[in-house]
């Protein structure tokens, strides 16, 4: 069975003197090496400082190409 892997941009966002986590679906690739070429290319450095707001950050999520009905658990009485 095939794989897709979604790469996600993440950043946090200052609302109102809360830090939020954001993530944004950039695209997907069909192999992970496609995926990790791109976080490599357009990722940007961690920024340790903890007041520092992150941007650039890229994320890669492995998702689901499949379903089964059993793992429906709000259909089941």
């Amino acid at each position: 069975m095939s794989k897709v892997y979604a790469v996600y941009h993440c950043w946090t966002e200052d609302y109102y003197n809360t830090r939020r986590w954001k993530e944004e679906l950039i695209c997907c690739f069909d192999s992970l090496d496609k995926a990790e070429e791109f976080q490599a290319k357009y990722s940007l450095p961690y920024d340790k400082s903890p007041w520092a707001l992150q941007k650039g950050q890229i994320k890669i999520k492995e998702m689901p190409t499949s379903y089964d009905e059993k793992d429906f658990w709000w259909l089941k009485k």
